[in-house]
């Protein structure tokens, strides 16, 4: 739940992107920034005793646990956003206030949250390894070439599959 990027399931499409979406190629903000921001939110909120927010942090907890529990792929997470970009704008609020009262330890509280969740977003322990994403994109071509018949070149495309990635079993289940 915590990785700060998504990976897409299709392997061209940032190239699709580049080449078709003006508004996906504009500087937006990613999950890692928005869950960053968003739990200083959380955390200001619960500070302040907001009675209300707790509602929406029950939201993004139980959506977390869940999505941890039983989905265990990234893009599940993304209903728990609309809750977190509240929390973001928030957050974003409240340490403006700070900065401009001059709450300099309520601002540095809320600056070691701020960290901690930007290590365990952005750092690389969540992420997978590169052969495995090789091996998956490979693996889903080489269905395409079997459901329509063409055996020789799933076959070939498995066996790429494999070189890439000689750990994954689903490669050598479907070869």
């Amino acid at each position: 739940f915590l990785n700060s990027y998504e990976r897409s399931d299709v392997k061209l499409l940032p190239r699709f992107i580049e080449r078709h979406s003006r508004v996906l190629r504009l500087p937006l903000l990613n999950f890692g920034t928005v869950l960053v921001i968003g739990v200083a939110g959380i955390f200001l909120s619960a500070w302040r005793r907001n009675r209300l927010a707790w509602i929406l942090a029950a939201g993004v907890a139980a959506y977390a646990v869940n999505t941890v529990m039983f989905f265990v792929l990234w893009r599940f997470r993304l209903p728990a956003v609309p809750f977190l970009v509240m929390f973001a704008g928030y957050g974003a609020y409240e340490i403006y206030l700070l900065v401009r009262r001059r709450s300099w330890k309520m601002l540095a509280l809320t600056a070691a949250v701020v960290a901690v969740t930007s290590l365990v977003s952005f750092s690389g322990l969540w992420d997978v390894r590169e052969e495995e994403w090789e091996a998956h994109f490979l693996i889903n071509e080489g269905a395409l070439y079997a459901k329509a018949e063409q055996f020789d070149q799933a076959i070939e495309v498995y066996n790429e599959a494999i070189e890439a990635d000689p750990k994954n079993a689903r490669s050598y289940f479907y070869l």
